[in-house]
């Protein structure tokens, strides 16, 4: 997936943002007058102590979802994608999947009101389907209503996210840095990528995509593959062209990266800004 593809997602989900009420709750510091729009609330909050404050967007006991000004580390997303009521949890005994730059399907192929990313995981889950390999892919691993949430509300309060003397950042400057809206939703998205590379058991993982080389900026290159290979639990990594046509089964299967072989880990290029022990 290219990095035009995340910053058109994460507008998409802002120009429809969710109809559910969102109240932000928890910052150490008075944040001023209220902050509203159709969707957010932001009512004045002061001195609520932050060892009593729950990280990002969390649902009530009444169903309501409360979010704060701080940006969710990756210890939180690892516990939300190792938490069954919360999505798929993530099981040595299920795949990994990946999909990056799949061909552009025909007319044909496209059902209706289908997006490219609906496309690419209908390919890619048919395919781990025929060969009976339970699988996931990142969106599955976390709750659809918590991750829109908080994506959501990232992209609408940006500039009030957890930007004090110390936001913890390991990676100041251009990497973490939002200029929109949009930049803060595609920080927030390529931090969850990483947990959930982090979060692999199964051994083997899955890259769903086009044979030849890869592009330069993709994501899968940028955010993912080195993640993966540095961790222990992911020895293979499969590279398959699951388009209509193109695929025969297992003789589909390429090596793409293998540990026992000798391949070397990746080098670290985007890292996630967000420090687990930040504010």
């Amino acid at each position: 997936m290219h990095l035009r593809a995340f910053c058109m997602l994460t507008l998409g989900l802002l120009i429809t943002a969710v109809q559910a009420r969102v109240i932000a709750t928890g910052p150490v510091n008075t944040i001023g007058p209220a902050i509203s729009d159709l969707n957010h609330v932001v009512p004045n909050v002061s001195s609520t102590p932050l060892s009593f404050q729950k990280r990002q967007c969390v649902k009530q006991s009444d169903g309501e979802i409360v979010c704060d000004f701080l940006w969710p580390t990756m210890s939180e997303m690892l516990y939300r994608l190792n938490d069954a009521s919360d999505g798929v949890k993530v099981s040595p005994d299920i795949h990994h999947y990946f999909y990056t730059n799949n061909r552009k399907p025909t007319p044909e192929e496209r059902g209706k009101d289908e997006t490219t990313y609906d496309i690419q995981v209908r390919w890619a889950a048919g395919w781990m389907a025929a060969m009976n390999l339970p699988a996931i892919n990142w969106r599955q691993g976390v709750s659809e209503d918590w991750w829109k949430t908080q994506n959501e509300w990232v992209i609408a309060n940006w500039e009030l996210m957890d930007t004090g003397s110390d936001p913890g950042m390991l990676n100041p400057g251009s990497n973490l840095q939002p200029k929109q809206g949009a930049d803060a939703g595609v920080i927030f998205t390529f931090c969850l990528l990483q947990a959930y590379c982090r979060a692999t058991l199964n051994p083997e993982v899955y890259l769903f995509t086009q044979k030849g080389d890869f592009k330069p900026n993709q994501v899968w290159a940028d955010v993912e593959f080195w993640v993966l290979t540095q961790n222990p639990a992911v020895q293979k990594i499969w590279r398959v062209d699951p388009a209509p046509g193109c695929h025969q089964g297992e003789a589909d299967k390429e090596v793409l990266w293998d540990r026992a072989r000798g391949d070397p880990e990746g080098t670290p290029k985007w890292i996630c800004p967000v420090n687990d022990n930040s504010p």
